[in-house]
């Protein structure tokens, strides 16, 4: 079969599939329709480091504009920056929503406070099924925005372990317990992970980092008592943090939940390199970990992870919207090698907004038609064959490994 008569058909085989979406950062609906919405919402979380990245001050990040002054002075800073950013990764979904939801070819002087406007007047009960559930078919999204359940059976929550060890929590627990020890502390952390899993939560989330360091024991106890007596904080990546990061694998093992783990892009990736992992999936080998973001940039290192270990699975979240190319010639690597029942093929991560997860799933449908046409058209397989393989990307994988059914 010739690629292009073999990409219309998956895409539109594609364009008919329930998904799972396997990850996202996303509001409510009702904190959706309480938000303010502006131009510059548009641009959180991705589009704003690109923008910083091409001379955007700082003082703008992760905030947004109130009110008509704010808006100007927000876009007098974006302005001279958008044109070298407006044909990357990130700025794609945007200009792809921008269009097909409201009419607009991209982002200028002349419409950013009608975009702010239109924005506003899609906030209504209901918004979140026409698109997230109709329109992009989400069966379940896998959500990591501070809950562990949601009253909507559809969304799924999650405990945020990497954003619970840090200073300021142990300090709380100094104030309730001076005296209390390590594993007093380890023990409170335990109580909230069991109590989470009980209101709902399918995942405990981590972060590569969180396994920089071996853990021990011993040195993990002289750090904690340093911390108790004044002389030392908590440190992410630090010989305590890194301790406790690998004693919650047990409530993870234990409760049948999954490890997620952000490896690759995001901050200073040599500390979130899938390498850090190898260790860490061989000595829990009853864990089940769910790998994100293929890693990147290290693509292979991460698919060797999914490869080696029968108990690590690969999740493509973000992937397509970081970089179509890489995650393209990625994955059609990554068929070489992989198991395709070990891969997640869409999560949005994103925070508000259910047009971006719309934009993102038809990039992500793009790459997955390219790949498997590529593999059809070199009779690698058939229609069928990649019809399969897909359904189990977007579909039954994650719901068996998740255990959502």
């Amino acid at each position: 079969m010739k690629r292009e008569n073999a990409r219309e058909l998956l895409l539109e085989y594609l364009s008919g599939l329930e998904i799972v979406d396997t990850h996202e950062h996303f509001a409510t609906e009702d904190q959706h329709i309480e938000t303010e919405f502006s131009f510059f919402h548009w641009l959180i979380p991705y589009l704003q480091f690109d923008l910083r990245s091409a001379g955007m001050s700082g003082d703008f990040l992760w905030k947004t504009p109130v009110g008509p002054e704010e808006e100007d002075r927000f876009w007098k800073a974006v302005a001279p920056c958008w044109p070298s950013v407006r044909h990357g990764s990130y700025a794609r979904p945007m200009r792809m929503a921008l269009k097909a939801f409201y009419g607009v070819e991209d982002l200028t002087d002349a419409n950013y406070r009608e975009i702010g406007e239109q924005m506003r007047a899609t906030r209504y009960a209901g918004r979140y099924r026409e698109i997230l559930m109709e329109r992009c078919k989400i069966k379940y999204m896998l959500n990591q925005a501070g809950k562990a359940g949601y009253p909507n059976a559809w969304m799924k929550g999650c405990f945020q372990v990497v954003n619970k060890i840090h200073q300021a929590d142990l300090k709380q627990f100094f104030e309730k317990q001076p005296h209390g020890s390590m594993e007093d502390y380890l023990a409170s952390i335990v109580d909230e992970m069991m109590t989470a899993v009980a209101n709902g939560a399918v995942l405990a989330k981590y972060d590569a980092s969180s396994f920089l360091t071996l853990p021990d024991r011993e040195k993990a106890r002289e750090e904690f008592l340093a911390i108790q007596s004044g002389k030392a904080e908590l440190r992410h990546g630090g010989v305590l943090a890194c301790w406790l990061y690998e004693q919650t694998l047990e409530v993870v093992r234990e409760t049948g939940i999954v490890a997620a783990v952000h490896t690759g892009v995001w901050g200073d990736i040599n500390q979130k390199t899938p390498l850090l992992l190898f260790p860490v999936v061989e000595r829990h080998p009853e864990v089940v970990f769910d790998i994100y973001h293929m890693g990147m940039p290290f693509v292979r290192e991460c698919g060797f992870l999914g490869k080696n270990h029968g108990n690590a699975y690969l999740n493509l979240c973000w992937s397509h919207i970081v970089s179509e190319r890489m995650t393209v010639s990625a994955l059609d690597e990554w068929l070489d090698y992989i198991p395709t029942n070990k891969v997640f093929g869409f999560g949005g991560d994103f925070v508000t907004m259910p047009e971006n997860i719309w934009a993102h799933l038809q990039i992500a449908r793009e790459n997955l038609a390219e790949v498997f046409s590529n593999r059809i058209s070199r009779e690698h397989m058939d229609l069928d064959d990649a019809k399969q393989i897909l359904k189990g990307w977007m579909h039954d994988n994650p719901i068996r490994v998740y255990r959502l059914e």
